[in-house]
């Protein structure tokens, strides 16, 4: 399969993105999914067909995890955003920010329960054609 070429604004703000983390996205992934603390590997600011960029995301179980500050109330973009996700049979799951920074375990044993549904069939999602893994 070939590699599809990925856009080089979209690779670069994912760059800048994983170089400049939120504070609640620096708690979320120091405390709870780098190092495989859940027993899967996620990655930071995946660019997921050069059209979106996930905060955080599990290729194996096909979950992605957001964190949303107001910005995000109502935002009528992250409902198409999650619809062409759920369409690419990606499950999203969504945190606030004052929940990651008031409830962190609870997110985590959101995240871990979900970790054990079974992922969906992948469909035609080549994980070459993204941008987003940690070089380290």
């Amino acid at each position: 399969m070939p590699h599809k070429q990925i856009k080089s604004e979209i690779k670069e703000l994912a760059r800048n993105m994983r170089s400049e983390p939120t504070k609640e996205e620096h708690i979320l992934w120091q405390r709870v999914l780098r190092k495989r603390q859940l027993g899967y590997i996620f990655r930071r600011q995946f660019v997921i067909d050069n059209k979106y960029i996930a905060d955080f995301i599990c290729l194996e179980k096909r979950l992605i995890i957001e964190i949303d500050g107001g910005q995000h109330c109502n935002n009528e973009n992250d409902k198409i955003r999650d619809k062409y996700l759920k369409e690419q049979n990606f499950r999203v799951l969504r945190f606030w920010n004052n929940e990651i920074l008031n409830n962190l375990e609870g997110v985590y044993t959101k995240i871990q329960y979900e970790l054990e549904i079974p992922s969906p069939e992948i469909r035609d999602f080549d994980p070459s054609a993204r941008e987003g893994l940690d070089k380290r």
